[in-house]
């Protein structure tokens, strides 16, 4: 993947974004084993942790539903407050530096000041 955004509300393969130098993905975690198929050399991963990448990963399932009135994405919104917690957010370690809004609602308090 070298640009754009990516939803996976399934599982994933090993060597997860070995290549991945662009754009962002989020994996829909619920066996809570991704960890263990992540490329870690080149890419970060972490649950998420700000409204901004929150609210964008929200629309991107809202939007998904909307177009295939997918249960599986119903349920996720349905019950967001506690879905929200088995995803990861997965980022190229070299476009850190370079996005709109940092991964971490603190890093943005701390840019402001």
């Amino acid at each position: 993947m070298t640009g754009g955004n990516v939803v996976i509300l399934g599982l994933t393969g090993d060597n997860f974004g070995a290549g991945m130098t662009g754009g962002m993905a989020y994996i829909y975690d619920v066996d809570k084993k991704f960890k263990y198929r992540i490329n870690e050399e080149t890419l970060i991963y972490q649950g998420i942790q700000s409204n901004y990448w929150e609210n964008m990963l929200k629309s991107f399932i809202i939007n998904h539903y909307d177009e295939t009135g997918s249960l599986h994405a119903k349920k996720i919104i349905d019950n967001w407050e506690s879905e929200l917690s088995k995803f990861i957010q997965i980022c190229p370690k070299e476009i850190i530096h370079s996005l709109e809004e940092p991964l971490i609602e603190e890093a943005k308090k701390k840019k402001a000041t």
